[in-house]
């Protein structure tokens, strides 16, 4: 039994030891494999990359007739794109100045018409934001902007009125608005009549049937001293109507108006011979124009037209 035991000891010394030793070779022959792995795999990257590189090579140092065809080709298409975004960037700087310069002339000409009458304010929201025919400006009664103030556009032109005001912003509704009714005067036929909006920046004038009345006439509001609202763009007349149709369209679109000028008081109801007067005015105020003294001898006002009358 002890000899068992002994032999037993023996044989499991010697297969441990043997285990070991096969451990130890598979580690070997494992990194072995990878040794040889990596200098193969590098081998075969070589063999692969070497082509591309000398073929890049060849292209960008070679002074044969196809790599420097394609050297240059790429060099003015490189150049190309260089001068296009220049000029892009060029073109962005010359709209911004267009877009300043335009911008300066409107306040220029809002705060050179009346600069103490007046408040400028900007457009901050229009159609589609807001309802038909109608703007939020970025001004309200903290500046003095009151209710029923007129607004005029850059052009001097009486657009609409302050509708709503708060704090810091103002509604207002456009004369063109729908339903809005106006009595406006019509300079050519001389008439008083009735304007009503359509929207869309159209106002309607009523005139009745017979009234000559042409494309090109002007259309002040007396009810604000004879303000420009505009001048007709198209007639309407249906023989076996009462009346004819007249239309003023504003003379920029809605969408484009940034700037407008908001009169100090509000619009105040006009008896008729304040109208009048107002129309009287407004028709020298369009229809003349400073002529130097010495010019052919005429005096300092002569009117451009020789048949304006204002007929009550």
């Amino acid at each position: 039994m002890q000899k068992f035991l002994q032999t037993k000891r023996t044989t499991s010394s010697r297969n441990s030891n043997w285990a070991r030793i096969r451990i130890v070779a598979i580690v070997l022959v494992v990194i072995l494999v990878l040794v040889s792995a990596k200098s193969i795999v590098g081998f075969v990257a070589s063999m692969v990359t070497s082509p591309f590189y000398a073929v890049v090579h060849y292209l960008q140092n070679s002074s044969a007739t196809i790599p420097s065809y394609i050297r240059d080709r790429g060099s003015l298409i490189d150049e190309k794109r260089a001068l296009e975004m220049e000029l892009a960037s060029q073109q962005g700087m010359a709209l911004t100045l267009e877009h300043t310069m335009r911008e300066n002339e409107e306040l220029r000409q809002m705060l050179g018409a009346s600069p103490a009458e007046r408040i400028v304010a900007s457009v901050i929201a229009q159609p589609p934001y807001t309802p038909y025919d109608t703007l939020m400006l970025d001004r309200g009664s903290d500046v003095g902007i009151v209710q029923y103030a007129p607004v005029f556009h850059s052009n001097g032109a009486a657009i609409g009125y302050v509708r709503s005001v708060t704090a810091e912003s103002a509604l207002v509704t456009l004369f063109s608005s729908p339903h809005a009714q106006t009595t406006v005067y019509v300079f050519g036929p001389n008439i008083f009549a009735r304007a009503e909006g359509q929207g869309g920046g159209v106002t309607r004038i009523s005139i009745p049937q017979g009234i000559v009345v042409s494309e090109g006439d002007m259309v002040v509001l007396p009810s604000l001293d004879g303000g420009l609202l505009g001048t007709i763009d198209a007639v309407e007349s249906t023989p076996t109507g009462p009346e004819q149709n007249a239309f003023v369209t504003l003379a920029a679109p809605i969408a484009s108006i940034r700037l407008v000028s908001v009169g100090l008081n509000p619009t105040e109801p006009v008896a008729f011979p304040e109208a009048f007067k107002a129309v009287e005015e407004a028709a020298q105020r369009l229809f003349t124009v400073p002529v130097p003294e010495d010019v052919a001898g005429l005096s300092t006002s002569t009117p451009t037209t020789s048949d304006i009358e204002v007929e009550p």
